[in-house]
């Protein structure tokens, strides 16, 4: 009688040995899906401080580095700006930066001029593409927009 239930419950045991191997498979699959998600996100949320701070950048540079006898190039404006996104942006891809738009306002006359005074405001304009990495989303182009005021 021993014998009979010792081979019964062998055979019950090898039955759960394989339930619990695919058991295991579904939730390391939804486990990896999760785990390669959050990575993705917070490679775009990086991505997107980074086109702030670059925006802010060349915002700045704008305003403080320019010579009082003769005005700062939006040329040089947008290269500072592509500068700091090549060297701390992640991408995996092809790089994929729209060239930074740079305007300055007058504000009292609302007039866009082509240099910087005081009392004018200089806006920049950063755009990115984003492609996830594991993820099947296609995102508009992360965009960001900082104004800042000569005083």
């Amino acid at each position: 009688m021993k014998i009979y239930k010792t081979i019964s419950n062998s055979k019950n045991n090898a039955h759960h040995n394989g339930a619990s191997l695919v058991e295991f498979a579904v939730v390391c699959i939804l486990f990896f899906i999760l785990l390669f998600s959050i990575i993705d996100f917070a490679i775009l949320l990086y991505n997107k401080q980074v086109i702030n701070n670059a925006a802010r950048e060349g915002a700045r540079y704008g305003l403080v580095a320019r010579p009082l006898d003769s005005p700062i190039s939006v040329n040089s404006i947008e290269n500072r700006v592509l500068a700091y996104l090549n060297n701390r942006i992640i991408n995996f891809g092809p790089q994929k930066f729209e060239t930074p738009s740079v305007k300055f306002y007058d504000i009292k006359n609302h007039f866009e001029k082509s240099y910087c005074r005081f009392g004018y405001e200089i806006e920049v304009i950063v755009t990115c593409d984003y492609q996830f990495l594991f993820l099947p989303f296609d995102l508009n182009p992360i965009v960001s927009n900082v104004t800042m005021r000569c005083e």
